[in-house]
């Protein structure tokens, strides 16, 4: 049984995956991470412990990262420069974050914290089915990542309060922007199609049904990063207020009781 968990975590063979869209081991995952963000959500206090939490994790799905890609570097038919580099927003929020919670640069919280919210939840709403025997490192660290990024990201965000002003979304569409274009040019010599700015990703064209021309692919992608971190920005400030303001009325009606 290890064994074959072993065989199946590091195979080069490809086959049907156990994982389908909308299945149950997809609506498990996306169900209980939206738990634990509601959950999160609550949180009125910070502690040691949650700090432990965060840095913990943190070093464990780097680990993974890791032997991810040790695992591209040695597969035969898959290619670290082409697909495991980490050029896509959702592993550069897990560096980001590293570089912001061990060495305290704030910026990296910020535009990990809102790069992780959505492509954490974009993660897993739609996410990429390998085909390989499950459980595969490369489903893991999918699922893994996408989980991670969501969470923390949330914990920034909602508890802590970190990079959440009208200024800080102007300064994280303009990162976001400069980073798709960096990654369409490097797409165009390469030919590679991080962040999907050269053409569709196939998974999103089967469960969408749709399929944009290649030339519009990048300024969709701007456009669509720029929505959404304005729209984030306005449901997440919306949601700490009401939240809030339930905890304070909580607290009044405790008050009251009291007397």
């Amino acid at each position: 049984m290890i064994q074959q968990i072993i065989n199946n975590l590091f195979s080069f063979e490809k086959c049907e995956s156990i994982l389908h869209l909308f299945s149950w081991y997809h609506l498990l995952i996306f169900f209980g991470s939206i738990s634990m963000f509601h959950y999160i959500n609550h949180m009125q206090k910070i502690n040691k412990n949650t700090e432990l939490i965060a840095k913990v994790s943190t070093i464990f799905v780097a680990i993974l990262q890791v032997i991810l890609y040790i695992w591209y570097w040695l597969s035969p038919i898959e290619s670290l420069f082409f697909k495991g580099l980490p050029l896509y927003t959702c592993r550069m929020v897990l560096w980001l974050f590293v570089a912001g919670i061990f060495f305290k640069k704030e910026k990296c919280l910020k535009l990990a914290s809102y790069w992780g919210v959505y492509g954490g939840i974009a993660g897993l709403i739609f996410p990429t089915i390998f085909e390989y025997p499950f459980p595969h490192i490369l489903q893991i660290t999918t699922i893994v990542l996408h989980v991670y990024i969501f969470l923390l990201g949330s914990y920034y965000l909602f508890v802590k309060k970190i990079g959440m002003s009208l200024k800080d979304s102007h300064w994280c569409c303009k990162i976001t922007a400069g980073l798709i274009i960096f990654n369409s040019i490097f797409n165009k010599i390469f030919n590679t199609n991080y962040i999907s700015t050269a053409r569709m990703p196939a998974h999103l064209i089967n469960y969408l049904g749709l399929n944009l021309p290649n030339w519009l692919c990048m300024p969709a992608v701007i456009v669509g990063y720029i929505i959404v971190t304005y729209f984030q920005y306005w449901a997440m400030n919306k949601t700490i207020k009401i939240t809030e303001e339930r905890r304070n009325r909580m607290k009044s009606n405790e008050t009251m009781e009291v007397k």
